[in-house]
C-alpha cells in the first residue's frame, strides 16, 4: 500500500474583496471621496494585487492633480505596463459597476484596513511560530524573542487611527465640558493634584500624556520627591506604578516608612532600636498597604517590558483583579531612573542613542496609555565643575542625551545647597527648580528637606526667610 500523504489545507485568505472593489468604485463614481479613503488606508492594504495597482494609479493621478475616471486610470496603468496585470479595461469596468453606496466609502476603507491588520498579525505570528519550531532559539534569547513579539503586536495595535483632523468647534466643545466639570468639582487645577502647593500652582497638577523629568545629582533627593508625589497621588485613590531599577523594593519601602513615620532611616538598620518604634511602624503599614501603588524592582528592565507591564496593570485594574485595593485607574508611572532602562536587549546602539530611544519611548508610553510618566534622571558633573559658587543645575546638565530635554513636557531639578558647602544655614531645605515646562512658567521653589528620614515637607513661615506653601507630604 502506497504511503498516504496528508493534504495540507490552506486557510481562507483574510480579506474582503467586495469591500476593496466598493472602495475603489466609490472613488471612480465620486473622486471627491478620495480624501475620505486615503486618510484611513492606502494601496498597500489591499489584498488583491489588481486592486492594489488600481489604487496606486488613483493616488498617482490625484497627486498630479489629474481627473480620476476609468479612462485616466486605464491610461496610467497602460503607461506603466500594468494594465494587463490588473485584468485590462474589463476588470476596471467590473470595478466601476460594483455600484457601492458612495456615502459608506469610509466604512469600506475601514474594512480593508482591518483585514490588512489581521493579515499583518497572522504574518508576525507565523514568523514567531516558525522561529520557535525551528528550535534555533538559545535559552538566553527567549526573552528577546518574546519582547520583539510584544513590540510587533503593539505596533500593529497602534496602526489604527479613527480620529483625524477635527473641527475647532468640536475641540472647543470638549474644552468647555472639561472646564464645566472642573467648575462643578470646585477644582483649582486641571490635572491630578500632587498635593505640593507651589508645584500644583505652577504646573496645574499632573496631566495624562505628560513626561516629567525629575533630575539631580546622586543623593540630592530626587527619589524621595518622586515617591512623595507618587504616595500623594495614591492617597487620592489613583493608581501608581513604580519601576525601581536602582534599589530593591524592600529598600524603597523602608524609605517610604521612614518618610511616613518621620523615623530616621538609619534606625531601620538597628535591630536594637527599631523595636522602640513598633506602634508608629505598624500604624504606617496599616495605612500604606491600602494605597493603590505597585513596585517592580526588576534590574535591567527594557522599555518594552515596562510598556507591557503597564498595560497589564491597567487591564487588571479595569477588571478589578487588584485584591482589596480601591483604585480609580492608573494615573502615574514612576521610573527610577531613566539611564538604567535598556532600550532593547541585544541591540547595538551607542549609549546616547539608547538613552534617546528610552526617552522617546517613555513619552510615547505616556501618550498611548494616557498616564503621567515621572522619570528620574542623573545629571553629569558639569554643574559641579562650573566656575563660581552657583552649582544649580541647568538643562544642559542632563546626562547622556539632549533628547531628554526635547521629549520632556517638564523638567524639575532637585538642588540642595548643603551638598556643596558646610554651612548650618544651608541645612534642612532644598530647591525644586522648574527648568522647562511646555504649558506653564519656569521658576524656583523652596521646601524643607529632612535628610535623616528622606522626606520633603512644608516650609513654615519665616523658616529660612521664605515660605513657599508646600503642603505636608
Amino acid at each position: 500500500m502506497a504511503d498516504v500523504v496528508p493534504i495540507r489545507q490552506t486557510a481562507a485568505p483574510i480579506c474582503d474583496l467586495d469591500a476593496e472593489a466598493a472602495m475603489l468604485s466609490a472613488m471612480f463614481v465620486d473622486p471627491a471621496r478620495y480624501d475620505d479613503v486615503i486618510s484611513i488606508c492606502g494601496p498597500e492594504q489591499c489584498y488583491a494585487d489588481a486592486n492594489k495597482r488600481i489604487f496606486e494609479a488613483i493616488v498617482e493621478l490625484r497627486e498630479a492633480d489629474k481627473p480620476i475616471d476609468i479612462v485616466t486610470v486605464a491610461q496610467s496603468l497602460h503607461a506603466s505596463g500594468r494594465l494587463a496585470q490588473v485584468g485590462g479595461t474589463p476588470y476596471l469596468g467590473q470595478i466601476v459597476d460594483s455600484v457601492p453606496h458612495v456615502a459608506n466609502v469610509a466604512e469600506y476603507a475601514v474594512i480593508v484596513r482591518e483585514k490588512w491588520r489581521l493579515r499583518q498579525a497572522m504574518a508576525r505570528a507565523q514568523t514567531i511560530i516558525g522561529t520557535i519550531r525551528g528550535g534555533t532559539v538559545p535559552n538566553d534569547e527567549v526573552q528577546t524573542l518574546l519582547e520583539e513579539a510584544e513590540q510587533w503586536f503593539a505596533e500593529i495595535a497602534h496602526q489604527r487611527q479613527d480620529k483625524f483632523l477635527v473641527p475647532l468647534k468640536d475641540s472647543l466643545a470638549e474644552a468647555l465640558k472639561s472646564l464645566q466639570d472642573m467648575s462643578k468639582r470646585g477644582a483649582t487645577i486641571t490635572g491630578t493634584p500632587m498635593l505640593l502647593k507651589p508645584l500644583d500652582e505652577a504646573m496645574s497638577g499632573l496631566h495624562d500624556g505628560d513626561l516629567i523629568i525629575v533630575a539631580g545629582r546622586p543623593g540630592s533627593g530626587k527619589t524621595s520627591l518622586a515617591m512623595g508625589i507618587g504616595e500623594n497621588v495614591a492617597k487620592q485613590g489613583h493608581g501608581v506604578a513604580v519601576f525601581s531599577l536602582e534599589m530593591p523594593a524592600i529598600q524603597l519601602v523602608t524609605r517610604m516608612l521612614a518618610s511616613h513615620t518621620r523615623i530616621e532611616l538609619s534606625t531601620f538598620r538597628k535591630p536594637n532600636e527599631v523595636g522602640n518604634h513598633w506602634p508608629a511602624i505598624t500604624s504606617a503599614i496599616a495605612t500604606m498597604e491600602k494605597l493603590p501603588l505597585w513596585i517592580d524592582d526588576t534590574g535591567g528592565i527594557t522599555i518594552s517590558e515596562i510598556r507591557a507591564r503597564v498595560r497589564k496593570l491597567k487591564v487588571d485594574i479595569a477588571n478589578k483583579r487588584i485584591g482589596t485595593v480601591t483604585c480609580t485607574g492608573l494615573k502615574v508611572v514612576i521610573v527610577d531612573y531613566l539611564q538604567l532602562v535598556q532600550a532593547q536587549r541585544g541591540k547595538g546602539q551607542n549609549r546616547e542613542q539608547e538613552v534617546a530611544l528610552v526617552s522617546r519611548s517613555l513619552k510615547l508610553l505616556a501618550k498611548q496609555e494616557n498616564v503621567a510618566v515621572i522619570a528620574l534622571s542623573q545629571l553629569n558633573r558639569s554643574s559641579e565643575s562650573r566656575k563660581g559658587s552657583d552649582k544649580r543645575p541647568q538643562l544642559s546638565d542632563l546626562r547622556e542625551s539632549g533628547a531628554i530635554e526635547q521629549d520632556a513636557d517638564a523638567v524639575l531639578f532637585v538642588f540642595r545647597p548643603s551638598m556643596y558647602a558646610e554651612d548650618p544655614e544651608l541645612e534642612g531645605w532644598a530647591e525644586i527648580i522648574i527648568g522647562k515646562q511646555r504649558n506653564g512658567p519656569v521658576g524656583t521653589h523652596k521646601l524643607a528637606f529632612a535628610k535623616e528620614c528622606v522626606r520633603f515637607d512644608l516650609l513654615e513661615r519665616n523658616q529660612f526667610d521664605e515660605y513657599d506653601g508646600f503642603q505636608d507630604m
